[in-house]
């Protein structure tokens, strides 16, 4: 009979202890058997004006309604509570019930709850600020990615037109559309574009030079029809494939304001329009520039296309031509200087 009382008992102490709100604490406890004497030492997991939940080191045996003591501190306030053991689970999980409270003590506790209250209502608050950053962070760009692509392949089929255009046209002269626009509604002043989208130095088109210039690499009929001066080169160079953080060593065998070509040591590992940086030194120069992998031919025979260069490099590389050209027209050599 006194069996089946403690029963009903437990359960209805249970029934009321679920409906007292419970509040996430992570403190360091200790947890004193009265009748035993025995101390162990657990941390607090929540914590009520009813009761706690402890989690203990080690698993060891409770009978329920057991009486103990349960001693923490929370934002630097000694608390010490007297009470009877309702469970024991497999996680090392004890649920006590307070027992005895005055009502200076149950002030004192309700305190202490509405700190512990604020502080994860605070908590939270940083948490959700924090996964809304990261949330919009990665929108943000995955955005700015889906508009690179845009963009890009926007350039590659203007690209790819200017490509088919210039290969279908007459070999004795070089096609006005892989150069520039021949609308009518172009400007007299247009810029000269070659296939690779990058504007070459600005000429005149109203100006024609009074005196014989030395031969050079310019755009003339005889020159390769499908892109800008090209210069042959001899220098070593590092195609660094962005994607897959992988290196591919080579020579850079020639070079434009658009793009350069190049020999790699070992079968190259990837296929046209892969996004790309490639390294080189030439002329006591350092480049670093990004592009797209063009054309490839050969295994090892990659073309590349330089794509959204500054205007520093932009202009460095102009310099570099310019010298190589000026240097070769004085030499008349076609070899690199």
């Amino acid at each position: 009979m006194d069996t089946e009382i403690t029963s009903e008992l437990a359960v209805d102490q249970q029934a009321n202890r679920r409906q007292i709100p419970r509040f996430d604490l992570e403190e360091t406890a200790t947890l004193l058997l009265l009748k035993h004497g025995t101390q162990f030492t657990c941390r607090i997991l929540d914590l009520s004006l009813g009761g706690c939940r402890l989690d203990t080191a080690e698993q060891f045996t409770i009978r329920a309604l057991a009486p103990v003591e349960v001693n923490f501190k929370v934002n630097g306030i000694i608390l010490r509570f007297r009470g009877l053991t309702q469970w024991v689970d497999s996680q090392h999980h004890i649920g006590i019930q307070f027992q005895d409270l005055t009502s200076r003590r149950k002030d004192e506790l309700a305190e202490v709850l509405k700190e512990v209250e604020a502080d994860n209502i605070a908590k939270a608050a940083k948490l959700a600020a924090a996964e809304k950053i990261e949330a919009d962070r990665i929108a943000a760009q995955k955005e700015a990615d889906r508009l690179f692509w845009i963009e890009d392949a926007k350039r590659r089929a203007v690209a790819e037109q200017a490509w088919t255009e210039a290969m279908q046209a007459p070999s004795e002269a070089l096609p006005a559309s892989a150069l520039s626009e021949t609308s009518s509604n172009a400007p007299e002043n247009a810029l000269p574009v070659s296939v690779y989208g990058n504007t070459l130095t600005p000429t005149p088109a109203s100006s024609a030079p009074t005196a014989p210039r030395p031969a050079t690499p310019a755009l003339s009929a005889g020159f390769e029809r499908r892109e800008q001066p090209r210069l042959s080169v001899n220098t070593r160079a590092v195609i660094h494939l962005i994607k897959i953080a992988s290196e591919q060593r080579g020579r850079v065998v020639d070079l434009s304001l658009g793009g350069c070509r190049i020999l790699t040591d070992e079968q190259f590992p990837v296929g046209i329009y892969t996004r790309i940086e490639v390294e080189f030194l030439l002329e006591g120069m350092t480049f670093r520039l990004g592009g797209v992998v063009q054309s490839f031919r050969n295994g090892n025979n990659v073309g590349i296309r330089f794509l959204d260069i500054s205007d520093r490099k932009r202009a460095q590389l102009q310099h570099l031509v310019a010298e190589i050209e000026e240097m070769r027209a004085l030499h008349g050599d076609d070899d690199e200087g």
